[in-house]
């Protein structure tokens, strides 16, 4: 019977031991919908950014009714996070302290040429029950460089402070962006020629990102197709025939289908 007692305890602190202790569930997250709303990117002027001009980043913080603040403690620190695309930067505020708030800029690169900027509320007065409820708005001043990809994506992401989470986190929209420029030939240079074959390169530019063609203007024959680069050269290199005369016809196609289009010709490549 003390056998069997024994047996009977040790299997019962073996199987206690194995047995992990019971974890307390984690405290359910208080919800705000301060976060991200009504995220918008204009030009200064026009309803497209061009090359080299400016415009603005805006987005609320709240939606347009109903705002339901959360809790700040000093210490703590609110965050939004804009990712700009590639050819798009932000000129950065100076770090201000207003109303127990220290607001502060920073900028850094991302991938595929994108920048990321993020705005961070700290605050430095006392605990603020209901933060953000009675706030507006968020500006930002943008630069478009050169060329940005015509309706790149461009979004903010809200972080808020530890124990809360936002219904609205993250919003987003495309950057109008018009690079057209009228389409020319800017030369062709041979090389690598032989009695029935020529070697040619055909240079020019265009609307940066668009579609040239280089065909036929007395059949259907298509002898080349390539992208103009972002500063809207373009380059087509290929094996032609000596002896024939050609006549191109040579056009472009942008993201939003607009085109034109030059010609070349007679041209014998033998001849150059």
């Amino acid at each position: 019977m003390k056998r069997v007692l024994a047996a009977t305890v040790t299997a019962g602190l073996v199987a206690a031991l194995a047995t992990p202790p019971a974890v307390a569930n984690a405290a359910p997250k208080a919800t705000t919908n301060i976060g991200v709303h009504a995220v918008s990117v204009t030009p200064a002027a026009g309803d497209d950014f061009l090359p080299n001009t400016t415009g603005t980043l805006a987005f609320t913080i709240k939606p347009a009714t109903g705002a339901k603040g959360l809790t700040v403690k000093k210490g703590q620190k609110l965050v939004w996070a804009a990712t700009l695309p590639k050819g798009l930067s932000a000129t950065l505020p100076a770090t201000t302290t207003r109303d127990g708030w220290t607001i502060s800029f920073a900028a850094k690169p991302a991938a595929d040429g994108a920048t990321v900027v993020t705005r961070t509320s700290l605050r430095t007065g006392a605990d603020l029950p209901n933060a953000g409820a009675s706030n507006g708005g968020i500006k930002l001043t943008v630069n478009a460089g050169a060329y940005v990809p015509d309706t790149s994506p461009l979004s903010v992401t809200f972080t808020p402070v530890s124990g809360w989470t936002s219904s609205s986190p993250t919003g987003s929209t495309t950057v109008p962006f018009d690079a057209w420029q009228e389409l020319a030939l800017a030369g062709i240079t041979t090389d690598d020629r032989d009695d029935t074959s020529v070697r040619a390169t055909i240079r020019g530019t265009a609307t940066p990102g668009a579609s040239v063609v280089i065909r036929s203007t007395q059949s259907s024959d298509r002898y080349d197709t390539v992208k103009a680069g972002e500063d809207g050269t373009w380059t087509s290199t290929r094996t032609w025939s000596a002896t024939h005369t050609y006549r191109l016809a040579i056009e472009q196609t942008d993201s939003r289908g607009r085109s034109d289009s030059v010609t070349h010709g007679p041209w014998t490549p033998g001849k150059e």
